[in-house]
């Protein structure tokens, strides 16, 4: 069987009686044979080479390869990639294919392609997840607790409240560290910034912003105000609890000893003439005071002194969050919030979202602002007309002035309670922040953009608030107590001032009579009888003064 003569290699005989290899034929063209071949079949295309036709054989582009003969195509090894369709590159430096006829080179675990001049960039381990390969700018999987504005930003930051940032990890199911492309390639764009990394129900920048018909609840995250979980009624029972709570508490501390207060306005008709001989009687009976009524009075005083104090810290405190843009736990932050009801700051608690179509923060401030001062300017109307309609001749007269004093009181109660809170949203207008792509947004509310006209407009009504609140209740308090009694509380002041010396003179004289072996209880009498006497004085002009004005100077009740 076969060929008389054997064919050379590169061709093949496919007749028995071949006598000489010009009667071989040669195979088609970038193939070879053994040599012997009797058949066309037994041309095959070589390794580097692939059948282009049917009928040739040509050599792999540059940078290409086959690994087995008789290929239908040529492969792009590891490390390059098919920069053109006839052509493989190298991959640039830095990058790898990780594959086999990869179509891009792309940067390995750890990094990510920044698309600037084909270069990977190390990955910030602190808010990236770059576990796996072929990273970009587009697909960074940031990570949870961190926020970025777009898919072209770097500038990731951290998220304010806990839980609302879920961040974007690629999905995979191996368990090497070295993820597949493929695997590292499903993270999809859109989840790698802006709401993409939000939690259901936020958006905006660092996912601070309650999508519609969503509200924030005491632990800063969105709940649906349909749901069950969203507790609109709770809130907004709770919320009007506490401040009805806190009003009554107040209107109680007030009118309290109302029918004595009226009785002493009736009995206390004194003049400047009369001061003397109404020292003289306060001073009489001054001393047949009990010592332990005495006692309950200071005690008083030192706790009124501590919970001034104490809702004071508690105001401060409230508003460090904001200013300083800390971000709490979600128990602190939720209690912080709840303290803020005891400031009267009612609007901040409530679920407006669920309320008004637009419950933000322009909103708020409007309710804010507002409707304290029209409730102030209507009790205080009232109140400096019951105090001008008043008098100290009949009950009547001295019912009227004790309640236009409880009413004005009440006015600066409330001032007292809602300064804080309505003079951080004031200036919280005018704090912006720049989220990383150039654009500004309001840091107490991140749904608005303080470029917008809406936003705009607010800040000229702020510049209006700060004249009425910041500066404005200040200016008003020095006006009281300066220009309209500042005779009085000067003397009063002095009085104190005169008490303590007195105190320090017969503690020395004391001391010295001790030391000489003589009685010291002439000097002692002759002391306390002065302070006595300052003390008659100090009750009188005290009397003197509305009690409102005892209130802002401290020198009276609560």
């Amino acid at each position: 069987d076969g060929c008389a003569y054997d064919c050379l290699p590169g061709t093949y005989g496919d007749s028995p009686d071949l006598t000489a290899p010009d009667q071989c034929t040669a195979c088609p063209a970038g193939t070879t044979s053994p040599a012997g071949s009797s058949s066309k079949d037994d041309c095959t295309c070589p390794v580097g080479s692939y059948w282009k036709t049917a009928d040739e054989c040509e050599l792999c582009p540059t940078g290409t390869t086959s690994s087995v003969s008789d290929a239908t195509a040529c492969t792009c090894p590891l490390l390059r990639y098919w920069s053109k369709p006839d052509e493989c590159s190298v991959c640039p430096e830095g990058k790898s294919s990780y594959a086999v006829d990869a179509s891009e080179c792309v940067c390995p675990p750890g990094t990510f392609d920044a698309l600037v001049m084909d270069k990977c960039e190390e990955c910030d381990a602190l808010v990236m997840d770059c576990i796996g390969q072929g990273f970009t700018v587009a697909t960074l999987p940031v990570k949870p607790s961190y926020w970025r504005p777009s898919n072209t930003s770097l500038a990731v930051g951290p998220c304010y409240t806990e839980g609302v940032c879920m961040g974007a990890t690629p999905a995979t199911n191996s368990s090497s560290s070295r993820r597949h492309l493929a695997e590292a390639l499903t993270l999809q764009s859109s989840d790698t910034y802006g709401d993409g990394l939000c939690r259901a129900g936020h958006s905006g920048p660092f996912c601070e912003v309650c999508l519609p018909n969503y509200y924030k609840q005491a632990d800063k995250l969105c709940y649906d105000c349909d749901s069950a979980e969203g507790n609109v009624g709770a809130n907004i029972a709770v919320s009007v609890t506490l401040v009805v709570g806190v009003l009554a508490i107040v209107l109680i501390f007030l009118c309290r000893g109302r029918k004595t207060a009226v009785a002493e306005l009736l009995a206390g008709d004194v003049t400047e003439e009369g001061l003397e001989s109404k020292v003289t009687e306060i001073t009489t009976r001054r001393g047949q005071k009990k010592s332990r009524q005495a006692a309950f009075a200071l005690k008083f005083i030192g706790v009124r002194t501590r919970l001034k104090i104490f809702m004071s810290l508690l105001q401060v405190m409230s508003s460090l969050g904001t200013v300083f843009e800390i971000a709490f736990p979600p128990v602190f932050s939720g209690v912080m919030k709840w303290i803020g009801v005891l400031q009267l700051d009612i609007f901040t608690a409530l679920p407006l979202n669920c309320v008004f179509t637009n419950g933000s923060f322009h909103m708020t401030l409007l309710l804010q602002t507002l409707v304290p001062l029209g409730i102030m300017l209507l009790l205080g109307s009232l109140g400096a007309l019951l105090l001008r309609a008043g008098d100290n001749k009949t009950q009547k007269g001295a019912s009227r002035a004790v309640l236009g004093n409880i009413l004005l009181n009440f006015v600066f109660f409330i001032l007292f309670f809602i300064y804080p809170s309505v003079s951080k949203a004031i200036f919280s207008t005018f704090q912006c922040k720049d989220i990383g792509d150039g654009t500004r947004y309001l840091r107490a509310d991140l749904s608005i953009d303080c470029a917008s006209p809406a936003h705009v407009s607010m800040m000229a009504y702020a510049g209006v608030m700060l004249v009425i609140y910041p500066f404005g209740a200040p200016l008003l308090y020095a006006y009281l107590l300066l220009r309209q009694h500042g005779k009085q509380l000067f003397r009063l002041r002095s009085i104190e001032i005169l008490r303590i010396e007195l105190a320090k003179e017969a503690i020395a004289s004391d001391d010295y009579d001790r030391l000489a072996g003589k009685s010291s209880l002439n000097h002692r009498e002759d002391v306390q009888s002065r302070i006595d006497a300052l003390e008659a004085e100090e009750k009188v002009l005290t009397d003197q003064l509305p009690g409102y004005i005892r209130t802002l100077s401290g020198s009276g009740a609560f």
